[in-house]
């Protein structure tokens, strides 16, 4: 209906919003639960560090003062969650 309007006025549009197929993205990997796995584990971790805002926003010049307080922040985190 909407099509039929703009035609007489002699418009053209495209129907972009028309349903599209979906790309398959391939198999999962065979060994897809323990790669999860260890994933979930790793992005944990990265957000309990946001937890420690020295790390979040880096006030050091110099490398090996972040690094130290990247390991006090995962003995504090060892500490507190095990």
């Amino acid at each position: 209906m909407l099509s039929e309007v703009h035609e007489k006025k002699g418009c053209s549009f495209s129907h972009s919003y028309a349903k599209k197929s979906k790309k398959k993205r391939g198999k999962k990997p065979a060994n897809f639960k323990l790669i999860y796995k260890q994933r979930y584990k790793v992005e944990r971790c990265f957000a309990w560090m946001d937890n420690f805002p020295r790390l979040v926003i880096v006030y050091e010049q110099c490398a090996r003062l972040y690094r130290g307080f990247c390991v006090l922040a995962c003995i504090m985190m060892c500490l507190r969650h095990f």
